[in-house]
Order: structure tokens, then sequence, then C-alpha cells
């Protein structure tokens, strides 16, 4: 019996506690609520941290999440499908973007071979299935590439597009 009279008493010190923490709501109607830290997610646009802690690893060590909405590759070429995670990394003193498309993403890679073929992009079997490029002999001397290649990260399936 004095289990409930506790844990009412302990709920009701949470609650006054918590309200007087509050930060007071603001007066004036043109500044925005600030985001509570305590629930802001350690997700940005979908990247997660595990993500950013691999890509890291393989030289995308400055990359920095942006709408994946905006997935664009050269030309303006675009595809149906939005990734879960975009990121941009210019530590090599060049814009490298990577788009990450949860499961086995081959849907994905099907839009992205119509639409790069469509804008004149060529394949080679010496590349394998998931590399295209367009003005040049082969895609490291082309003037850009495209590649692709199914990632395993901290135990979820992706497919990693880098441009």
């Amino acid at each position: 019996m004095t289990r409930i009279p506790a844990f009412v008493a302990v709920v009701a010190t949470a609650i006054v506690l918590s309200a007087c923490s509050a930060s007071p709501a603001s007066s004036d109607p043109s500044e925005p609520d600030s985001p509570d830290e305590s629930t802001a997610s350690t997700e940005q646009y979908g990247c997660t941290p595990a993500i950013f802690d691999y890509i890291a690893d393989l030289s995308y060590a400055e990359a920095q999440p942006i709408d994946p909405a905006g997935l664009a590759f050269f030309d303006g070429i675009t595809i149906e499908r939005v990734p879960e995670c975009l990121v941009l990394d210019a530590s090599s003193g060049t814009d490298r973007y990577g788009a990450f498309f949860s499961g086995d993403g081959l849907d994905a890679v099907a839009q992205i071979d119509a639409a790069l073929d469509a804008g004149g992009y060529v394949q080679s079997d010496d590349y394998g299935p998931y590399v295209w490029w367009i003005n040049g002999e082969e895609p490291t001397s082309a003037e850009h590439s495209v590649g692709a290649g199914p990632q395993v990260i901290d135990g979820a399936d992706w497919m990693w597009v880098t441009y």
C-alpha cells in the first residue's frame, strides 16, 4: 500500500520540477520557440551517426547532411526516388555527394541507370554495373562519374551512391 502514495509523490514532484525548470513562453510571436535539446534527434535529414562514422573512415571526413529531396546528379539529372540520407563533403577540395538508399537499393540503381543513360553517361563491363561516367574514356578521368555499391552500416543494408 505504501507504493501507491510513494509513486504519486514521485510523479507530483516530477511535474512540479518540470514546471519550475521550463523556460517561459515567448511573449513576442515573431520569436520562434527554440527546439527542446533533450528530445532532439541524433539523425539529420535521415543520416544517422553510424552513416557518418562509416563514411568518415572512407574519406568523407567533413560530410554534412543536406535535404535529400534535392538529389540531382550532374547536368540536373534527377530520379523519382528520394534517398533516406544525402551528404555533401568538400574536404577533398571539390564537392562530393553521397546518397544513401535503404534496403538493397536496386530500384534506385535502376532509376539512376535509366536517367544517366538518357543523359549520355556510359558504362563498361570493366568497371561493373554500378559505375557511370560522361566525357572521358574511363570513370577516373571523366568529366563526371557516378558510382554505387551495396553497404552494410550498423547491421542495416544500404545502397551508397557517390557522385
